[in-house]
Order: C-alpha cells, then structure tokens, then sequence
C-alpha cells in the first residue's frame, strides 16, 4: 500500500489526539476499578502515552546497581534493602528514598518461614513473570562468618535445574513433545557411561515418556537426548538463551550465573543432565528461568527499584518493564509447562504440593517446577533447588529457593516454594472458605 501526504496528515492528527487525550486524564483507569487485594505488592498504573514516548530521568539504573554494590548488599547475607540512598542528579548528590517492588507480605512470610527451620544457608527470589518485578528477595546463613549474599552469589551447582534447558533444547528444536518417548537402561538417579552410550534394546531396557523422565528427574534419559538429539552446540546456545554467560542488568550486584558445555560426548552428556558441578547459577537467575516460561518464554528484566523520590516528594526515577530477551515460542513455552506440571503432581516434589494441587485442580490454577540437588562446595554442603511459577487464573509469580545443608537436611526447597505460592495466594486471590476447610490450607 502507498502512503500519500494525505494519510500521513491523518495518521498525524490521530497521533495528537490520543496524545491530548492522554494530557487531559483520559488515559486512567475508572475510579471504581477493582483493586488489588493487597497494598504490600505495587501496582503498575498505566502509563500516558506522553510517558511512554518522551520521559526520560537524569538518574541511569546503572547507577542505582553501583549504589547497591557500594553499600555492600552482595557481601551481607543478611542485608536489608536500604531506606535512603544517595545519587547523583546532573553532577549533584541527591539524597532519594526509594519505593521496592516486594509485596511485603510475602517477605515477611518467607523470611519467617526460614528463620524457624533454620536451613545453614537459604535464598528465596519471587519475580512478576509478566513484568520483571522482584516480589521477594530473602537471604539467610546461620555462620555469621560468610560473607555473602546467598541470593546474589552464584557459585551454587545449578543441578537437575539444568534439565529444563535440555528440555527446552530438545523441545524447540528437534520437535520433542511431552509425551514423547525415550528408551534407556540403569535407574533414575545414577549416571553411568555404559547406560548412556548403549543403542541397544534387551530385556533391561524401558521407556519413559519425556513428561515423566522430567518429572522424576532421570539422568540418563535427559544425557541421552543432550548426546544424541540436542548435542552441545545447542545446549550451549539455548543456555545462553536462557540467561547463563550473561552478565544482569539488574538493579542488585548479582553474579554471572556460569554454563560452559564441554567439547566431547561425556561433558555434553553431564551438562545436559545436570550431574556436574561445572554449571553454576544464582537464585536470582532460576526465578527468571521459571518466570521466562511463565510468560509464554519471554524473559524480562527483573528489577527490585520502582520509584524514587527526592526531599520533595518529587518523583526523580521510575523503572519500566523491559523484555531482555525471548528464550522460546510459545508452543515450545506451553510444552515446558506440561513438564513442570509433571514434577508438583506426580514428580520429585509430589509429597510437597500433594493438597496444594487437588486445590489447583479444582481451581483451574497453572502451578509447575523443577527440582534439583547436588553437593557443593562454595559452601559446602548439599544444595536443594526448587524453581518454579504459579498462575492463579491469570495472577502469576515465579520462585526460585535454594537450601543448603551441610550435615542434616533441616527444610526441603519445595516445601518453601509451595508455603510461598499459598502466601502470594493470600495476598492476591480469594480461596472460597469451603475449599480452605476441605483441603485444609490457605486459612
């Protein structure tokens, strides 16, 4: 179609119409309009299309991330976020108060939540899928000698968390589904070259759908298809897509989450099915794995600054969400979805999530995850992940939680990850009083 000078008038006046529309109030939501049930989480007005196009602010979140790292958040395993800070507004300290993205409810929940089963190390994030919103940050270390924010550190084997890159790998491009089936020997959780380099069929072979192997979290099927579907070109890519070798714009000082795919058959199999202490990951980076899927495999920035305020009140800095990247389709998404429903319904975190899940059935709620543990060193002890989202009939969140032992398990990640969801819950959507009697949760 040709656009003649006639049309570009046209367009143009419809352009400074909405515009004024936009100066005028036209643009905000009726005053009767419903409102979140919680005033903890904060919620994002609409933006005027003046805002959107030409509002800058002299403040770069750069240097809100510099601030934070200055102040030591990342060396303080249990460091608050700060009141005050100080910045500087064309070449002049300004001292601001800010205004965080946590629903402060579900905090004080988690934080609770770890401070009575005591885990030697612990880290929580929960993030907006939809926006990039940091809903909760929780750091806890029972030495008082470490010196590191265990949320922000990313020196923790990422584990089975892995397989979802795996699955996301095999899924988009080698059109595995989530019942597809794949054949192997040995039991679930070992990892013997024998089992993973054998092609053929005898009377101990068996099959397993995709869905289940992610479910219960079978080494060998998962280094099977990074060895011999995927390979570890892929592997390497869709990590990198999933966020892994990318340092965070973020307005925390998080550390790089690490995934190097080596360059021969056993280090792609050991990558792919997260039996290796090579791959390493952030809490913060698993919460935005699970909020990628989520969000039908879009990642967006995560950030935990919304506003900030100078001695006036004037407001100085307000943050916008901001895609960052796309990690997989749709359909693809959909598909990673069905096997993270797997692992909460009949999967490694089954025991968990058992009542949760009737309800969620029952209420046409979304919930999935992925579990994952290996011993570590940095610190030692032996690490357990849960990493996973819940969609309440369109209110979502995604979770990342990590625990650390170092002789007793004390509190499973699952279990924190599933009182979390029934917090965000209490916050944000109303569970009939019928159903909390009968299922005996969420009172």
């Amino acid at each position: 179609m040709k656009f003649s000078r006639r049309h570009g008038k046209v367009i143009f006046s419809i352009f400074l119409l909405t515009l004024s529309f936009s100066f005028f109030g036209m643009s905000k939501a009726p005053k009767n309009a419903k409102k979140s049930q919680t005033a903890s989480a904060i919620e994002e007005e609409p933006a005027s299309i003046f805002e959107s196009l030409f509002q800058t602010w002299a403040i770069q979140k750069s240097q809100i991330s510099d601030k934070m790292k200055a102040i030591g958040l990342a060396d303080d395993p249990v460091s608050e976020l700060p009141e005050k800070m100080q910045l500087e507004i064309h070449g002049k300290p300004v001292d601001l108060k800010p205004q965080y993205t946590v629903d402060a409810f579900l905090q004080k929940q988690v934080k609770d939540l770890i401070k009575q089963y005591k885990p030697d190390y612990a880290a929580f994030v929960a993030i907006e899928p939809e926006t990039g919103r940091v809903l909760a940050f929780v750091s806890s270390a029972q030495k008082k000698t470490y010196r590191s924010n265990v949320a922000l550190a990313a020196t923790y084997p990422a584990a089975s968390v892995f397989k979802m890159v795996t699955a996301s790998a095999a899924i988009e491009t080698k059109q595995f589904k989530s019942n597809s089936e794949i054949s192997f020997s040995g039991n679930n959780h070992t990892l013997y070259r024998r089992n993973v380099n054998s092609q053929k069929v005898d009377r101990w072979t068996r099959s397993m759908s995709l869905k289940e192997a992610f479910g219960k979290s079978v080494n060998t099927v998962f280094a099977k298809i990074g060895l011999f579907h995927v390979g570890g070109h892929t592997l390497q890519a869709y990590a990198e897509k999933f966020g892994f070798n990318h340092s965070l714009h973020f307005d925390l000082p998080v550390s790089e989450s690490r995934a190097i795919i080596p360059d021969n058959d056993w280090g792609v199999a050991e990558a792919a099915s997260g039996f290796t202490t090579d791959i390493m990951m952030s809490p913060v980076q698993g919460a935005m794995m699970a909020a990628a899927i989520a969000n039908d495999g879009v990642m967006m920035e995560p950030y935990v600054v919304h506003k900030l305020f100078d001695g006036k009140g004037e407001l100085q800095y307000k943050a916008k969400p901001k895609i960052l990247r796309t990690v997989l389709g749709h359909e693809a998404a959909d598909e990673v979805k069905k096997l993270m429903n797997e692992t909460v319904e009949h999967g490694t975190s089954k025991k968990f999530f058992k009542p949760f899940i009737k309800l969620a059935q029952v209420q046409e709620w979304d919930v999935g995850g992925k579990t994952g543990s290996l011993t570590g060193l940095h610190p030692f002890g032996k690490y357990d992940w849960f990493v996973g989202y819940a969609n309440f009939q369109g209110k979502k969140v995604a979770v990342s939680a990590l625990t650390i032992h170092e002789k007793y398990w004390k509190v499973k990640s699952a279990f924190l990850a599933r009182r979390a969801f029934e917090s965000f819950l209490k916050s944000h959507y109303i569970v009939p009083k019928s159903l909390r009697s009968k299922y005996a949760l969420i009172k």
